[in-house]
């Protein structure tokens, strides 16, 4: 028994064989998909890289504070 796709006037439509345009495009599609997912995926590393860069303290370019709180807040009345 062979099986087809009804069209919307109820009618059995045989089911045809992929052409080649058919195959060269759905390669095309699939590898447009992969090369958004593997930017996504580099961007993910890279700003996890970046986050853990900015995160991590280096010698020499710590800031010593000011000063203490009550030091800054010593001539300002208190709320």
């Amino acid at each position: 028994m062979i099986h087809g796709s009804q069209s919307g006037r109820g009618e059995i439509v045989p089911q045809r064989r992929p052409t080649s345009l058919d195959l060269i495009l759905q390669a095309r599609a699939m590898r447009s998909q992969w090369f958004v997912s593997a930017f996504a995926r580099l961007r993910a590393r890279f700003a996890r890289r970046a986050a853990a860069l900015v995160a991590r303290p280096q010698p020499g370019l710590t800031q010593e504070p000011a000063g203490s709180a009550s030091l800054r807040f010593a001539g300002r009345p208190s709320a």
